[in-house]
């Protein structure tokens, strides 16, 4: 290779190199000089050289140097970055450029193992700052204006998208780079053959045959990135014309991504709330939701406040008129306590708003004023849907929309459009195509073949259940949920059906949230979680220290628990960001990537994220059931992303994972929140310090199957209407909005056929299902689109992570635990689903556990709809 050598430091797994040719940065070159300045005193970065794989510190984000005035060094830390990224990346390219064609296989595969090993390397300071950093920050503590003004900056700059698509377009189209990976992957495809043929090893001793799982994750590495290639343009050759244009459509994706997302919470926020006075209208109630409401108007009062006193103490609208004994009040509220007394959250006042948990969790479930449900209700349902069947939707720069410039139609038209454009491009036909072909799913009609028989069950199931609320709430003589005894109410409308549906759950199991949140203490909950994992994966977590965002921010370390060590090895952290803060950070739970394992970081790092009501000086957070799922949820993919053994970035933890098997993790440790053992690990009275009852823990139980056809008809419908949306033919032109909202129609009456009143079928157009302007998941979620003809994924993970803790629970007693069952099935969880991450396709993944494909027999009884 004209004098070149590779040689692999398997002591630090860094790559060293010799060569007659140029290649090491030049130190005296002004990028490196500006480097060792920007490192040095920019907290967004880490300092140069990087330190060991195993020093966690340094890796560590530095959050409180951040929160100091260091907001606008982000804008010179992302330049540097993007700059330095596309110098050594052209470095790269030209030492492969000199690759000898006539190679022979091992000094191929040595270079291979140079190139990943460089890759992580260069790119490691995008991942880490933009990702790692600041994105982060954005969801969970964006009330800085200055940090959240420069993020929204970057991510919405034409000139900084377009540094950025030009950098990722030179990686994804680099002809040296496809060429050495191809070669390496015909070359194993060849060796692969010879094994087969020649190899007796049964798939058991694989699993832990680290030599074997190390050629594997390689190959893995190597299939992915030609994959992501192939993607990103890497076949138009010189086709220079097709090249910009798919440039283009990235860049124009990624702008309506970050624009439908931004509509949506600007008019979340243009909503406001709903100032309840009348304590009548909320009417039974629960305390910890009044609560919330009253703690959500007292935040908005002092916004306004402090609103009001900025712009020249004008004090009309909403600003502070006096003095009350809880602080400054509105005029609303001298009105209210000059005739009620002094307010509280039992008293009031109270403010609705369109986020959540305060919607479809409180509003929509335990409101008994019908006609308030509606009007929120509606409210929600028309975020962003401004319709006018007249207006044209074709330009979405028009600034003069009849004022739909929030309207997210003319959004979901254009990246519809783009997507298609951008897959026949690539040579797919449409991009349904385009998106399985990165997914465990091979073809459309595998899709509808489980679609199909979990339909057959479900859509039966849905109606009986309606009808049973509709007949109970006729029975209840209150159909309207007031004083309005009228049969004209039945049958229920989409405001209803929510509220009728958790008073008969009430009625038929004799249980509310309420009653079983006190044996949900969060730090008992947290605990139980951790002896959970303990006994399942042989992992002990404790506490540990780190700088972070907030005080209420956890952070652990993970440790490999080996009986008979003093020192116990450090394998993993995560930060844990439990309690809600509405005013700046983003609703929901989710888990996200800190530091991923790879040749740069020897111990992976995790955000665990919720929003759980936070403690007061008289009781800790006190979660509900559906709560507890959430974090146990989310851990399973924390768990997935710390317990990896892949060592290769590009497979390690969650990366890699074909988009339809991501979520096996976190529903299969869903699932032990109703095992007997784990449950009462942690279901203690906060106050006494019991455990609870066992006639809550059966009714717990028996709860799980409740609306399931229902709910699961309603997962049939968005994964089948995301797959009809992004389902063009050929040839065809773009989708006009008219037959945008017919398709949406069409899937509801197949899907949705329960709700057939409800469906806009002989409906007003002013009074359209305006919910798909919402669809964050399919049209802005991720960002990449991953969810984008892919939110089957849920159905399709769901039917692995049923099949796979079946194998734990071999019987119906629920007095007999799945935990009795549960070694050494959990060490071979460990070791295939958390363990292997993307370094194996997912379907060998469960054979290597199961023994066996998935069916989804166990999924649907587990629903109750096996019979």
């Amino acid at each position: 290779m004209d004098g070149t050598s590779y040689t692999l430091d398997t002591a630090s797994t860094r790559t060293t190199r010799t060569s007659n040719h140029h290649y090491d940065h030049d130190p005296s070159s002004t990028a490196a000089t500006t480097a060792q300045y920007q490192t040095i005193h920019n907290p967004w970065m880490l300092s140069q050289p990087l330190p060991p794989p195993n020093t966690l510190a340094n890796f560590l984000p530095r959050f409180s140097y951040l929160h100091n005035h260091q907001q606008q060094q982000l804008v010179p830390a992302m330049d540097y970055i993007l700059e330095t990224l596309q110098i050594e990346f052209l470095q790269l390219e030209q030492t492969l450029s000199m690759k000898d064609d006539d190679d022979d296989n091992n000094r191929i595969d040595k270079l291979v193992d140079w190139i990943l090993l460089e890759l992580e390397r260069i790119q490691f300071p995008l991942e880490y700052t933009w990702f790692g950093i600041a994105t982060h920050l954005m969801a969970v503590q964006n009330h800085h204006p200055e940090l959240q003004q420069l993020i929204e900056q970057q991510s919405s700059s034409k000139q900084q998208l377009n540094i950025i698509f030009d950098v990722m377009a030179k990686i994804l189209q680099s002809k040296p780079l496809y060429n050495v990976l191809l070669q390496q992957q015909q070359q194993q495809e060849l060796k692969q053959e010879d094994n087969e043929t020649n190899s007796d090893d049964d798939d058991d001793d694989n699993i832990n045959n680290n030599s074997f799982f190390r050629i594997q994750q390689k190959r893995r590495a190597v299939e992915i990135r030609l994959r992501s290639m192939r993607h990103g343009g890497v076949g138009l050759n010189d086709n220079f014309k097709n090249k910009e244009r798919l440039k283009h459509i990235q860049m124009q994706l990624a702008t309506l991504s970050t624009k439908f997302s931004n509509n949506l919470n600007q008019e979340t926020k243009a909503f406001g709330g709903i100032n309840i006075y009348n304590s009548k209208s909320l009417k039974g109630v629960p305390e910890s939701i009044k609560s919330l409401w009253h703690d959500t108007y007292r935040q908005s009062t002092t916004e306004s406040s402090s609103n009001s006193h900025t712009n020249n103490n004008n004090n009309q609208g909403f600003g502070y008129w006096g003095w009350g004994t809880n602080g400054p009040m509105s005029y609303e509220e001298a009105l209210y306590e000059e005739e009620y007394g002094n307010f509280g959250w039992t008293m009031g006042p109270w403010r609705i708003t369109l986020d959540q948990p305060s919607y479809y969790w409180a509003a929509m479930k335990h409101i008994p004023d019908r006609t308030l449900r509606k009007q929120i209700y509606q409210a929600y349902n028309q975020r962003c849907a401004s319709y006018h069947p007249h207006d044209d939707y074709s330009n979405n720069n028009n600034e003069n929309n009849n004022n739909n410039n929030r309207s997210n139609l003319p959004v979901i038209q254009e990246i519809l459009q783009l997507r298609h454009e951008m897959a026949n491009i690539l040579g797919y036909n449409n991009y349904v195509e385009f998106s399985l072909s990165s997914k465990m799913a091979s073809s459309r009609n595998e899709i509808s073949k489980l679609v199909n028989l979990v339909a057959q069950k479900a859509i039966p199931a849905a109606q009986r259940e309606l009808d049973e609320i509709t007949t109970f709430a006729r029975e209840q003589g209150n159909a309207a949920g007031d004083n309005d005894n009228d049969d004209s109410m039945i049958p229920l409308e989409p405001w209803d059906i929510p509220y009728w549906t958790e008073r008969l759950k009430e009625s038929k199991f004799q249980l509310t949230e309420e009653e079983i949140r006190p044996y949900f203490a969060f730090p008992n909950v947290v605990n139980g979680l951790f002896q959970l994992v303990y006994r399942l994966f042989g992992v002990s977590i404790q506490q540990g220290v780190a700088d972070t965002w907030h005080p209420d921010v956890l952070f652990y370390n993970v440790y490999e628990a080996k009986e008979g060590e003093e020192q116990q090895e450090h394998i993993a952290s995560f930060y844990l960001d439990p309690y809600a803060r509405p005013s700046n950070k983003r609703g929901g739970a989710w888990m996200s990537s800190c530091l991923g394992k790879s040749s740069i970081v020897d111990i992976p790092v995790a955000y665990v994220t919720c929003n759980f009501d936070p403690p007061s000086q008289k009781k800790p957070s006190l979660l509900t059931f559906r709560e507890v799922q959430s974090l146990f949820h989310e851990f399973g993919h924390a768990l997935q992303h710390m317990l990896t053994k892949a060592t290769i970035g590009d497979v390690s933890g969650i990366n890699g994972i074909e988009w339809d098997a991501v979520e096996v993790p976190s529903q299969f440790m869903e699932r032990w929140c109703y095992d007997k053992i784990t449950l009462y690990s942690f279901a203690k009275h906060w106050q006494t310090h019991r455990p609870m009852p066992e006639d809550l823990y059966h009714k717990i139980c028996q709860q799980k199957t409740f609306q399931a056809g229902m709910d699961t008809c309603k997962q049939l419908y968005l994964g089948q209407l995301d797959l009809e949306l992004h389902n063009h033919s050929s040839n065809s032109s773009s989708k006009t909005v008219e037959e945008i909202l017919d398709i949406q129609r069409q899937v509801a009456q197949t899907y949705l056929p329960h709700l057939e009143n409800n469906i806009n079928n002989n409906k007003e157009k002013s009074d359209y299902d305006g919910s798909l302007c919402s669809f964050w998941h399919i049209f802005a979620g991720g960002g990449d689109g991953s969810y984008a003809a892919g939110y089957y994924s849920y159905l399709w993970s769901e039917v692995m992570s049923a099949d796979a803790f079946a194998y734990y629970d071999n019987n119906d007693d629920n007095d007999d635990s799945p935990m009795e069952n549960a070694v050494p099935q959990s060490m071979t969880f460990r070791d295939t689903f958390l363990g292997l991450g993307g370094g194996l396709p997912p379907d060998q993944v469960f054979e290597l556990f199961r023994g066996r494909p998935p069916t989804p027999n166990a999924l649907l009884r587990d629903l109750g709809l096996d019979q």
